[in-house]
């Protein structure tokens, strides 16, 4: 298989999915965009991101305003990586910014 990165490219620049009411799924680049998660009122972020390799710095880490809360969920972006270790964890942040008041919205 040949990797194309401008197909690569155009997926981490989609728009957002609304997957659940007030619950958006995206890739790095729109959770990015300052401007998107103002139209879309965004208060939440929930950031799933290992390390940079070889290095305590994470990928994909931004300086969000303030007024978003951001949950960082370190995990490597790797096959051997269950998802289902760090679920618990998500699915709290998720419950305390979304379901406790239905006005907030998450990224």
């Amino acid at each position: 298989m040949i990797f194309d990165t401008n197909t690569s490219e155009s997926l981490y620049s989609q728009n957002p999915a609304e997957i659940l009411s007030n619950l958006y799924l995206s890739s790095y680049k729109p959770a990015q965009d300052l401007i998107l998660l103002k139209q879309l009122q965004i208060n939440y972020i929930l950031n799933l991101t290992g390390y940079e390799h070889n290095s305590n710095k994470l990928r994909f880490e931004f300086d969000y305003p303030p007024e978003i809360t951001v949950k960082h969920i370190i995990m490597a972006d790797e096959m051997e990586v269950k998802l289902s270790d760090h679920l618990n964890e998500a699915v709290e942040f998720i419950h305390n910014s979304i379901h406790n008041n239905p006005s907030n919205k998450l990224f």
